[in-house]
């Protein structure tokens, strides 16, 4: 039976360099744990602010903000849309392994290019506080209104991370939170006290975050891959039949939403034994992209044996591949129908690549190009009509494309039919 545990949200556990300066190693710390690290010049003494949901600690207005108001975003071109977080793991004996997040293609700006932030905690060796974090920080990232603005010294007591709320007419602002994430202290030409803050738009929705679930990884073969991937859905197999070109489907769903972007492709192995497995091919997400929750992966095969089939199936990438998902299994029938096929008749490959089938021209085409077009008398083809409506033989070379004959043809044809007279 699996046991579901909690643990603290933050804590670190690694190596602390003496070559660093003693403030590295306390900003390293805080990182690790979500938070900001300040210094309270009326106590005279340093303190963490944890990053979190909080509620507004002062209020700005036209009262207490001195001059001009400075709001600023981030361009296109400079947002994070996934995030990649490095960390020693602990089920690797601290080996190095990573995480990685994506924003899903619904929620990104029209035509905004891939861009990943690539974060290190080189004291967090747990997966799942390195995703949270990693999370996180790219939501954060993507709300991107930054307000600078000035004011007195009756507000000496703001501080990075705390949370502000602005009203200012001008720009549409009703108690609008923001979070501050720099305080400088200047002088004024009077001598008074004035403080630049400096803070970042603030939303709830950066801290909820799905559930995040632990993998346990091993490296007990001694070959250990990064990115752990999960194994796609159990694949759906559907027969196609009854056409010219009878095909079995194999489907499966990539269900898993904390290691997205890592599922580059995902591959079909199938076996008439449940023992003996075969690989029998892939599919890939179309313009080098990955697979994302919820997308489906596809692969049709034409050359499927009659009979029981099993089918499983797991994602991969550059560096790793999955467990295998559970056994799809179907009883595979196909009946072929030569007649369907015609000159409009398209099937595909094993490989997904359009096949137009040979119609009637075509192959007089082909033929005629062979024998370097002679068809006078003599060669080997005479004559060759393609029919342009069903009837009855009436003195041309015009009928059924099953035959070759040196007498002629009787009955009825059907429309694109050819005969060769020999």
């Amino acid at each position: 039976m699996t046991t579901t545990t909690t643990q603290y949200r933050y804590s670190f556990n690694g190596v602390i360099s003496a070559e660093k300066t003693v403030m590295q190693n306390l900003e390293a710390m805080t990182n690790a744990c979500g938070c900001w690290l300040s210094f309270d010049n009326h106590t005279g003494k340093w303190s963490v602010t944890i990053n979190k949901p909080d509620n507004s600690k002062f209020s700005f207005t036209d009262d207490n903000i001195l001059g001009a108001i400075t709001v600023s975003g981030t361009g296109l071109t400079d947002l994070y849309n996934s995030v990649r977080v490095e960390f020693p793991h602990v089920d690797l004996n601290d080996s190095h392994d990573f995480v990685q997040d994506t924003i899903p293609e619904a929620d990104r700006n029209a035509n905004e290019p891939e861009n990943t932030l690539v974060l290190q905690y080189d004291i967090v060796n747990d997966p799942i506080q390195a995703e949270l974090l990693g999370l996180q920080e790219l939501k954060q990232s993507r709300v991107d209104k930054i307000i600078k603005f000035d004011t007195d010294y009756s507000q000496l007591g703001v501080k990075a991370g705390d949370l502000i709320d602005v009203t200012s007419s001008i720009y549409g602002f009703t108690n609008k939170l923001f979070r501050v994430i720099l305080v400088t202290e200047n002088d004024a030409d009077d001598g008074s006290l004035i403080l630049n803050i400096t803070a970042m738009e603030y939303d709830a929705d950066v801290y909820s975050t799905d559930d995040l679930y632990r993998y346990d990884r091993t490296n007990s073969t001694g070959i250990i891959t990064p990115g752990a991937l999960p194994a796609p859905g159990q694949p759906q197999l559907s027969q196609f039949s009854n056409s010219s070109q009878p095909f079995l489907r194999m489907q499966s769903t990539i269900t898993s939403s904390d290691a997205n972007s890592l599922v580059e492709g995902v591959e079909f192995w199938y076996s008439q034994n449940q023992t003996d497995y075969f690989l029998i091919g892939s599919d890939r997400p179309a313009n080098g992209r990955n697979f994302i929750n919820g997308e489906v992966a596809e692969f049709d095969w034409i050359s499927a044996p009659t009979g029981n089939i099993w089918v499983k199936s797991r994602s991969y990438n550059s560096v790793t591949t999955s467990v295998f998902s559970n056994v799809g299994s179907l009883q595979y029938q196909p009946l072929q129908i030569t007649d369907a096929v015609s000159n409009n008749t398209v099937v595909t490959d094993e490989t997904g690549s359009i096949l137009p089938m040979l119609g009637a021209g075509a192959l007089l085409a082909l033929v005629n190009g062979m024998l370097e077009g002679d068809t006078g008398p003599g060669s080997l083809i005479q004559e060759a009509n393609l029919v342009t409506g069903g009837g009855t033989y009436d003195g041309t070379w015009q009928g059924a494309s099953r035959y070759v004959s040196q007498s002629a043809p009787a009955g009825s044809f059907k429309d694109g039919d050819v005969w060769f007279k020999v």
